[in-house]
């Protein structure tokens, strides 16, 4: 599964996230999780049959009692599983004691553990492989969205505090007069000048209205 890059109109972690959930509903996913159960339902129908065979091997090894109703029912459920492998081997009675020793129940027990084996180590192993890779992928799509989500964050917080207005700075401009220009006028003085001035010196000694 490639990773197509967004639309430009759709946010980045929008896109990841949306391409993560078709990944996550596509029909090969789908698929592969069905298989997954249908195959599993047959390893354990397969591991269910060799648990049988062996049972109903070592029953007839130690010669339970045919009558019993669990052993009776053991023997019921292997004969319809022996019937490709009846015949192969003849079964050997070890004593009175109703102790028989069945080789071609031990051979069906041993093919259908390797059958078991054989699903487990193929089928079941590339489907779970598959599964992995798929959500791998998701799993990293995922994370795209929300780095991007994060940056998308970060940025909008920036654009926001460029848009607030700030402090204003005051800025003096020095005008340079050009060459046959007026000169400007000088500052009318200020309506909270002093009224009164300070008093005149005094004359120096031996002039007009030196105190005498």
């Amino acid at each position: 599964m490639s990773v197509t890059p967004p639309p430009p109109q759709v946010p980045l972690s929008q896109a990841y996230i949306q391409q993560a959930d078709e990944a996550q509903k596509s029909p090969a996913r789908i698929a592969f999780l069905v298989a997954r159960v249908l195959v599993y339902a047959l390893w354990a129908l397969v591991i269910a049959i060799t648990i049988l065979l062996v049972l109903g091997f070592f029953l007839q090894l130690l010669g339970a009692n045919p009558h019993a109703g669990f052993v009776d029912w053991v023997y019921r459920s292997t004969d319809q599983i022996m019937e490709p492998f009846r015949g192969v081997f003849e079964p050997r009675p070890l004593n009175e004691d109703q102790s028989v020793f069945d080789p071609s129940m031990l051979l069906a027990a041993i093919v259908y553990l390797f059958i078991a084996l054989l699903i487990d180590t193929t089928v079941l192993r590339w489907i779970r492989r598959s599964l992995q890779r798929e959500d791998a992928q998701i799993a990293d799509l995922r994370t795209r969205a929300r780095d991007a989500a994060t940056i998308e964050y970060y940025a909008a917080q920036q654009a926001q505090q460029a848009q607030t207005p700030g402090t204003t700075t005051t800025v003096t401009q020095t005008t340079v007069a050009s060459p046959g220009a007026p000169t400007p006028a000088p500052p009318a003085p200020s309506p909270l000048a002093p009224l009164v001035s300070d008093p005149p010196a005094p004359p120096p000694p031996g002039q007009p209205g030196w105190p005498v």
